[in-house]
């Protein structure tokens, strides 16, 4: 919305269910940059179940209400973030209103669509068909979504949006100092996507070879603490720390002062993470799945085989000889140049204009 809103008036509507909402919706309205609304709804248990689906239009209708009275803001384009509900009804609208709607997706559900559920992906299909345009953040996911036929004339690959201006290298960066080179691994910590497992049992055995790293894990999840039990287990707690989840200057100066960032995940579209160390002019080693491999090349970083931790090993002993060869300017240079505010907010603008004329 921030990079949008550089070209364009933008407006945010976000709708949730709450446990704690005391009346059937309650309504947050925030005006800072640009308008944003915020309605949260009671959901329904038990034989009132059914009505959820009424409720979560309903929802929609006052947040849509909020915006145009208190704002006088009437949507020309809708730009729904995530299938499939939001989509139903920005499919609805159009009906209605004749307004275009347009899709950004970045699930990774679409690498397992018989997760969908026959109805779900029926319903889908409908959605992404009629869209004025499908934007999925990889190329690899747009194949992904097409092979379950989610198809669309109009595919547009536009990546994620990273700010440039908080996620830059500092003056850390040119001290790394420490003898001990440090690793950082981002992620929220469940382990069917992420593997972490796998990279501390990597590191278990590059510590049988040498003792010049440690590695600093940033985030939390549902495998958190068994990932600390494993780490006790595996006698890794001297090389191993665990910082729980870090944001803004706090973030940026561990990325900054780590040699290299590392992911090894399973599965992925194209993390915002990895997009955010480059941006901070630090290389990346990650496996190569999803739409990784689409801005991760020799010049910013080393790919690997996701789930060979023999192959991990040696890649991240490559990567603690050789993370200072890799220039860190070339490397901020490229994030700069793909993944901006201003850069991703052009891209999103150039598909609104071209919905006006066909």
């Amino acid at each position: 919305a921030e990079a949008v809103n550089l070209f364009n008036e933008v407006a945010v509507l976000y709708v949730h269910s709450d446990m704690n909402v005391k009346n059937l919706v309650e309504i947050e309205v925030i005006n800072d940059t640009f308008p944003e609304v915020k309605v949260y709804f009671r959901p329904h248990k038990g034989i009132l179940k059914f009505l959820m689906a009424f409720t979560f239009i309903y929802a929609h209708l006052k947040g849509l209400y909020v915006l145009k009275k208190e704002f006088n803001f009437k949507p020309d384009i809708l730009h729904v973030n995530v299938l499939t509900r939001e989509g139903v009804l920005a499919f609805l609208y159009k009906i209605i209103t004749r307004k275009k709607y347009v899709v950004t997706e970045h699930w990774t559900r679409y690498h397992n669509g018989s997760s969908l559920g026959f109805l779900h992906k029926i319903v889908t299909q409908i959605v992404v068909k009629y869209a004025g345009a499908v934007m999925p953040v990889s190329l690899h996911l747009a194949k992904s979504m097409q092979k379950w036929g989610l198809n669309n004339r109009n595919y547009r690959v536009i990546p994620n949006v990273v700010d440039v201006n908080l996620f830059k290298p500092l003056q850390a960066r040119k001290k790394l100092t420490d003898k001990r080179k440090q690793i950082v691994h981002i992620s929220c910590t469940t382990e069917d996507q992420k593997n972490i497992t796998g990279i501390l049992q990597a590191l278990n055995k590059l510590k049988k070879r040498r003792s010049d790293f440690k590695i600093k894990i940033v985030g939390d999840g549902r495998d958190f603490d068994n990932l600390k039990k494993l780490t006790d287990e595996l006698r890794l707690n001297d090389i191993v720390e665990f910082t729980g989840v870090l944001e803004g200057y706090e973030l940026v100066k561990v990325i900054t002062d780590s040699a290299f960032h590392l992911l090894f995940s399973n599965y992925e579209n194209l993390p915002v993470v990895n997009l955010e160390c480059l941006s901070c002019g630090i290389p990346v080693l990650s496996s190569d799945v999803g739409g990784i491999k689409e801005h991760l090349n020799d010049t910013l970083g080393m790919l690997t085989i996701p789930k060979d931790i023999d192959l991990l090993v040696d890649k991240i002993s490559i990567m603690l000889d050789n993370h200072a060869n890799f220039n860190s300017q070339i490397i901020r240079d490229y994030a700069v140049s793909n993944f901006s505010i201003e850069v991703i907010g052009k891209a999103y603008t150039e598909v609104y204009e071209s919905l006006k004329t066909s």
